[in-house]
Parts: C-alpha cells; structure tokens; sequence
C-alpha cells in the first residue's frame, strides 16, 4: 500500500492479537503515465515471517490462491456484529476505496465482481445503500518497475453517496490519514438533502440479494 498509516494500523492489530511486531518494507517504483512522463512513488508492505499467523490468516480468511480476481468477503463477516462489519468495510476502503475531497461521496473499487456485489449486500444489511458501476476501460496501458501493465479484466466499483455516505462515514475506523480526515470533513458539512435516489436501487435485483441473505443466513424470522 502506499499510505504508511495503514500499513502502522496493520501492524498494531497484529501486535495486539497476535502479540508479534512484523516488518515493513517500503519499496520505491516509478509508473509511466500517459503523457510519457515517470512518476515516482513509495509503496509499503508487511512481512510475517511466522508460520502459525501466516496459517492461521489463510485458513480463517479463504486466502490460498487468491488473486485480485478472486477476491471474496469471508462467510464469516456476514454473521458478525455491526462493530465487525464496519471494521472489515474500513479496511476495504483503506485499502481500495476513496473518499471525496469536495462532496459527500464514498468509492470502492476492484477487479472482482463478486467482492464488489457481496460488499453492496454488506452495506444493505446495514441499511446503507450505494450503486454500482463498471469501468470497461480495457486498451489502457501503464508501466511499473519497467513491465508494461495493461488493464485486462473491467473495473466495478460501488459510490455511497449523500445520507448514505454520511451513514457509513459514522462508522469508519481509518488508517489513512488523509481518507480519515475526509470522512470527517465529510461530516461536518451540513447535509444538503442528497441520499436516496434511483441509483440506490439494487441493480441486480432480489435475485442476489435474497440469494446472499438465505445463504449467510441473515434476515430469517
């Protein structure tokens, strides 16, 4: 990840529940934009150098031979408390997400369609509700480290937007200082009246909606 914070915010986690302080390794790497020009940046990593906590993550969370395409919300977070919930949609939009400098506006994105439809459930539950969209952007090329990357898969994103975005800022814990500083930006605003809309119809219907619930066993009497 690029932001240190968020990578500390890892670190303490581990230390507190695992009682073991990882390394970090910041590695700088230079992208080609499309003007020609090489900008550079710093990205950041975690080493756990523990075979027991490594084990313990893959197993618990579904992570043995998961890629970016791949990439699913565990069962496990649809069955906990609200505290849970947010705590995992917090490190998603930490990781992936942005926060909008000007206007009440929440994005997460990613390659995975599942992960993105699972994650709209998720906030449904939570009486949040957001749209989706999908970047079909796919001739666009890039360089990192010198290997040319080209987008090969469509990009689906969620927007919680207005009271809903205002909902679910309530709840965020973040380890970006500067998406944090955003949300409560976000919620010092006076709220001009702009939340439920068309957009915050479930696109793909009660299909998977109902599917997802049924299956996570949520909304039962």
């Amino acid at each position: 990840n690029n932001d240190r914070g968020i990578i500390e915010k890892l670190v303490s986690i581990l230390e507190k529940e695992f009682f073991y302080s990882p390394t970090i390794e910041a590695k700088q790497y230079q992208i080609k934009k499309r003007n020609g020009e090489l900008e550079t940046h710093t990205t950041y990593c975690i080493r756990i150098n523990r075979k027991i906590i490594n084990d313990f993550l893959v197993l618990n969370f579904d992570l043995l031979n998961r890629k970016a395409l791949s990439k699913e919300i565990p069962t496990q977070i649809f069955v906990s408390p609200k505290e849970v919930i947010f705590q995992f949609i917090s490190g998603l939009i930490d990781g992936d997400g942005s926060v909008h400098n000007k206007r009440k506006i929440v994005h997460y994105g990613s390659i995975s369609e599942k992960l993105v439809d699972q994650l709209m459930t998720l906030l449904l539950s939570q009486n949040i509700f957001s749209h989706k969209l999908i970047d079909n952007s796919l001739s666009e090329e890039g360089s990192v480290l010198g290997r040319k990357i080209q987008n090969t898969h469509p990009f689906y994103y969620l927007e919680i937007r207005g009271e809903n975005s205002i909902k679910l800022s309530l709840n965020l814990q973040l380890g970006s200082k500067d998406k944090d500083l955003r949300t409560k930006r976000l919620l010092s605003e006076k709220t001009t009246g702009q939340g439920f809309n068309t957009y915050d119809l479930i696109p793909y219907g009660a299909k998977m909606l109902f599917g997802e619930l049924s299956e996570k066993h949520l909304g039962g009497g």
